[in-house]
């Protein structure tokens, strides 16, 4: 199979796991990494002899010392080929690395390939056509496969947890849990930033230490909204004071009005729970 019909197919593939991990959220804590990672696992996979893979590894061309993000040295009819790749996730500097990419036939490798998901305008800045450039009597090719999308808006939950929990408690320490959301964590008693309990809703709840409040304190100071758990661990509201207090359900967005909402609200209980 030729090199650039492994490339392609490797990166239409990587191009579709993107947009599933998009739907899901999780394409928003992507980075370079991932994406340079998510290829490499789908070139493997191609019907190619593999012979030496690098990764950041410094040339030196000139005055400076470059460092590609991946280098693989194929074998394609009996023949060793060498590809280098500069990968680029959103961010800045897009020709620069392309202007790199230039640069690496100098070496002796054979093929370049610029692979990048980013914003349409970015995408638009990269040539379309495959580039050819001869040095010391060496061909030396490189091309650009990108991938436009728009901004990525969905953050997973467990980050807008983290959000609202970070502007909120300014400060405090807290604990993430990916499939649940964020907890912050005071001397006597734990605010639960839950993510799970409604859908589009970001449930905040607090837990307290046992013997620290009793109902009647709990209700003097306002708060008489208790809760409890069903079989599957879920919160449910409770008749009687059992350690857990609803203190509101708020929208899941980290939006300045949407965050200034979960702070008020914290604020007052925090303060109430100063005369306990």
């Amino acid at each position: 199979m030729r090199i650039h019909k492994v490339i392609e197919d490797s990166w239409l593939k990587t191009v579709q796991d993107f947009e599933e991990e998009k739907k899901r959220g999780n394409a928003w804590l992507w980075k370079e990494a991932t994406l340079r990672l998510c290829f490499f696992r789908h070139f493997c996979e191609q019907a190619i002899k593999i012979a030496r893979i690098l990764a950041e590894t410094a040339f030196h061309i000139g005055e400076d010392d470059y460092k590609p993000d991946l280098v693989i040295d194929t074998i394609v009819n009996g023949k060793l080929e060498t590809t280098v790749f500069e990968i680029k996730y959103f961010g800045k500097n897009w020709e620069t690395d392309w202007e790199k990419l230039q640069k690496y036939g100098v070496i002796g490798w054979d093929y370049g390939c610029f692979l990048a998901i980013g914003s349409l305008s970015q995408c638009d800045k990269m040539p379309k056509k495959v580039q050819k450039d001869e040095t010391w009597g060496h061909l030396y090719e490189t091309r650009a496969l990108v991938y436009p999308t728009p901004r990525l808006e969905y953050a997973p939950y467990f980050k807008i947890a983290e959000g609202l929990l970070k502007k909120a408690l300014s400060g405090t320490p807290y604990v993430i849990l990916e499939n649940y959301g964020a907890k912050a964590i005071f001397k006597n008693f734990i605010i639960n930033f839950d993510m799970i309990s409604k859908e589009n809703k970001c449930v905040v709840w607090v837990s307290i230490v046992e013997g620290f409040a009793d109902e009647h304190k709990l209700k003097n100071i306002g708060y008489d909204k208790w809760l409890s758990f069903d079989d599957e661990l879920r919160i449910q509201p409770s008749e009687s004071f059992i350690g857990n207090i609803l203190i509101g359900e708020f929208d899941a967005n980290t939006y300045r009005n949407n965050i200034k909402k979960v702070k008020d609200s914290l604020d007052r209980f925090r303060e109430k729970m100063k005369f306990l």
